[in-house]
């Protein structure tokens, strides 16, 4: 069994599905199986993040690596320069500081108590 060294974390909020994050989850696999298959990267559909006027959102982790408009021709390069390479791709990079949630997020069971 591979053990996992990266997580690829793509946002499925509602803003971010609204622009493309469902094709870049898609994208983000296939770019993961022809680039680097074996190799011990998950890509993981996600709730949202908090960051929905930044979005698509794509996270790595264990690095944190935060990356905002992410459009589905930017996985080969987050593959092939952040994951294999090493190399952050600066140009996609989450430059706001401090995630700020202005969402409260509360979670709701339906099952009795």
């Amino acid at each position: 069994m591979t053990k996992i060294q990266y997580h690829i974390l793509v946002c499925g909020g509602n803003s971010c599905r609204g622009t493309e994050s469902a094709d870049i989850l898609g994208r983000m696999r296939e770019t993961v199986e022809e680039a680097a298959p074996g190799a011990g990267i998950q890509v993981i559909g996600t709730g949202c993040f908090g960051l929905c006027d930044k979005g698509p959102v794509v996270k790595i982790l264990p690095d944190g690596t935060v990356y905002t408009g992410v459009k589905p021709e930017d996985c080969t390069s987050i593959v092939r320069e952040h994951i294999l390479g090493g190399k952050k791709v600066e140009r996609l990079l989450y430059a706001g500081g401090a995630v700020q949630r202005k969402q409260i997020r509360i979670a709701l069971s339906l099952l009795p108590a």
